[in-house]
């Protein structure tokens, strides 16, 4: 039922404990419909005491205390958002690093505390170990390691730029990436990732986000270290530093081995790098599930 549909974007991010307004709950709507169809839907589950809706926010419960905290966060996001866009064009002038999206919390405008600044970075085909390494590296030498403010948790390849694993969270994320800058390449992304219209079909794709950005021009430093690891040396070190990703993830990550979503939570393949050890992704899909069957609906976007 599009009843249904619609009370399930509401219970989505109900996870996140994170109040919709109208557009939004149309936009992450897993079944096509219209905002008028939507705002009539809306107002009976408010008057079937459903949903709750505070200052055009709806809500499952406590939609007042949580418009309260999402307009907090959203007002910590913006303080961030410069420091968020210089450390992405930081990220996207090192070697064979082709693209940066601002990506989890930030990308929603939603900051907490204790939130980080998440990275996803589209690099060079053939080197996105080489990338991953110049920049942990430099998190390491600069940074002291730290991660507040320059978390990478996703490297992907700008030429097999397909996303494997198939749900609403991922659907949710990958649209909900912002470029640091013009080149960003998210209409590429986009366009070999169509599935997300399968669970988001009305999810209005920005002008800019559509374009096919060219790569962001590098410095004549970066350019040449580029040059020196073209050949069969950059090849040859690629191959290495993933190797020994693989190596460390399975040595410091040995007690999550039996896990059934190890290979989601620790990636370390040709086309893309990522080490997820609390299985977020898994933890909001069931927590959403459970949403879905409190309320006695059937999962309308299940995991393709």
């Amino acid at each position: 039922m599009v009843k249904e549909a619609a009370l399930s974007a509401v219970l989505y991010f109900d996870v996140f404990d994170y109040p919709l307004l109208l557009d939004q709950i149309v936009s992450f709507c897993p079944s096509p419909i219209s905002a008028p169809q939507i705002q009539s839907l809306l107002q009976e589950l408010v008057k079937d005491d459903v949903l709750q809706e505070h200052q055009g926010y709806y809500a499952r419960q406590n939609c007042a205390d949580l418009v309260h905290r999402r307009l907090k966060c959203e007002a910590r996001a913006q303080a961030l958002m410069q420091l968020a866009i210089e450390n992405g064009r930081l990220i996207e002038a090192f070697p064979f690093v082709s693209a940066v999206f601002l990506s989890g919390s930030i990308s929603k405008m939603v900051m907490h505390e204790e939130s980080d600044i998440d990275f996803f970075v589209v690099a060079r085909h053939g080197r996105l170990w080489v990338s991953k390494l110049f920049l942990k590296m430099y998190k390491v030498f600069a940074l002291g390691n730290s991660k507040k403010h320059f978390c990478m948790n996703y490297f992907l390849s700008d030429t097999i730029m397909e996303i494997q694993e198939r749900s609403i969270f991922t659907a949710v994320e990958l649209v909900t990436l912002v470029p640091v800058s013009l080149g960003g390449m998210k209409g590429k992304l986009l366009l070999q990732n169509k599935w997300y219209a399968d669970f988001l079909p009305n999810f209005l794709v920005k002008s800019k986000d559509s374009s096919l950005d060219e790569p962001i021009e590098k410095n004549t430093l970066v350019t040449m270290i580029e040059r020196i690891f073209t050949g069969g040396i950059g090849a040859a070190l690629d191959h290495k530093v993933m190797q020994f990703a693989r190596w460390r993830n399975q040595r410091k990550y040995s007690h999550l081995a039996s896990d059934k979503d190890h290979e989601l939570m620790f990636r370390a393949v040709p086309n893309q790098a990522k080490v997820h050890t609390s299985n977020h992704h898994r933890k909001i899909l069931d927590q959403y599930e459970s949403r879905l069957k409190a309320c006695k609906i059937k999962n309308p976007a299940p995991v393709l």
